[in-house]
């Protein structure tokens, strides 16, 4: 990828996942889910290489 991704698509995106939470539990699987998608992609740039720094975006 090279670039960082647009502050505008992540609040884009944001909002929209945003859209189908409707309880807490909705919010504990959406978070769950963000998190293993996170540690596959960590897993998937460190097989290649790439040094992952992940910060807050606020």
């Amino acid at each position: 990828m090279g670039k960082q991704m647009d502050q505008d698509k992540l609040k884009a995106l944001a909002a929209e996942l945003a859209k189908d939470i409707k309880s807490e539990k909705d919010l504990g699987t959406l978070t769950q889910q963000l998190i293993k998608l996170t540690k596959i992609w960590d897993t998937h740039l460190s097989d290649r290489g790439v040094a992952v720094r992940l910060r807050p975006l606020c």
